[in-house]
């Protein structure tokens, strides 16, 4: 594990520090929240209010776009970095019907549910009510295939595998990392933690290096579910036990990860094209290779929510009560550890 005396000292430190803590260390406040009902598409749906559920913000990467592989043998799911055009379409919420609409297209739409039902699957799927394993990643989770709800002139439109289909999983599947205590929560289609924060800050910051060289870039672009303001930029890089405080009480999360960041910011959100440069990595890379696990950038942290079944909304107070320096020492795309 590549940590040093530094920083064992330092985070032992916050730790005790923690436990005779009268008062937050900092606090910000809540600006917007995103949510991305389809894992690696669209330009997700931004609102200044939403519930937190078991698996993180509620309806949040319960779906996968996924094709058959041959070689695999399995489902497998379509990436941005494949096919950056899926980032394209816009998503709004109907209220009325509780579902999200997906317009990929000026006249064109289609629609997920947040709450999906027995019946919804068995109207869309030739399988019917039956799950089968799906895997994200090495680990298997059980889902359903919806092969009726994808227009095949959403499909013919973006170039995507003829036999592209829905993907839903309704229980999840285990956290990655058994040695990190969950409270035995589980995610869904998420890579890592089912939570990503960032501040206004860090983003305004981001932009003012890379928007000379790499315009198109958005918030949208580093896919946030929860953005913060009221801290200076990349204050969200030491979070380590912090607190939401809303109309109805105090809700904790822990914040165990740094986001190592992908091609994905280098993708034109309006156009869904790929920079091929990755001006936007490459400029991030001279000041946020902050990790020295890994070599990639970083923006943003992942947070675990250790309560759910409450809401959250833009103007609620974060509270940090202790901090922690990060050592990225684990990745998805590994073959899961071997007892």
């Amino acid at each position: 594990m590549l940590v040093d005396l530094k920083e064992i000292l330092y985070n032992l430190w916050q730790r005790i520090s923690y436990w005779f803590r009268l008062n937050p260390i900092k606090k910000a406040t809540v600006d917007s929240l995103m949510i991305f009902p389809i894992k690696s598409f669209s330009q997700g749906f931004s609102t200044d209010k939403w519930t937190i559920d078991r698996f993180g913000l509620k309806g949040d990467r319960q779906f996968m776009l996924a094709s058959w592989s041959k070689s695999l043998d399995r489902w497998e799911r379509l990436q941005l970095s494949i096919y950056p055009q899926m980032f394209k379409p816009t998503v709004s919420f109907d209220d009325d019907y509780q579902r999200f609409v997906f317009k990929y297209n000026e006249k064109s739409t289609f629609s997920v549910p947040l709450n999906v039902t027995p019946e919804y699957i068995n109207t869309h799927s030739t399988f019917g009510y039956t799950s089968q394993e799906i895997f994200e990643y090495h680990y298997g989770m059980d889902g359903y295939v919806l092969d009726k709800v994808l227009p095949s002139s959403f499909i013919e439109e973006y170039k995507l595998p003829k036999d592209t289909v829905l993907l839903y999983t309704e229980k999840g599947k285990d956290y990655l990392y058994p040695e990190i205590d969950t409270n035995g929560k589980k995610t869904k289609f998420h890579d890592y933690f089912p939570i990503l924060i960032a501040s206004k800050e860090s983003y305004d910051d981001v932009f003012s290096r890379v928007s000379k060289d790499a315009p198109y870039s958005t918030m949208q672009s580093f896919r946030p579910n929860i953005v913060i303001k009221g801290l200076p930029a990349y204050s969200e890089d030491l979070f380590n036990d912090i607190c939401f405080v809303t109309e109805k009480g105090k809700y904790w999360m822990d914040c165990p990860s740094h986001c190592v960041r992908c091609v994905i910011p280098n993708i034109n959100v309006a156009t869904g094209i790929m920079d091929k440069r990755g001006r936007v990595s490459a400029l991030m890379s001279k000041w946020r290779r902050i990790d020295k696990a890994t070599p990639s950038t970083c923006f943003g942290v992942y947070a675990n929510n250790l309560s759910w079944n409450y809401e959250i909304k833009a103007g609620d107070t974060l509270e940090v009560w202790s901090q922690s320096k990060k050592t990225f020492n684990f990745n998805p795309w590994d073959e899961p550890k071997k007892e």
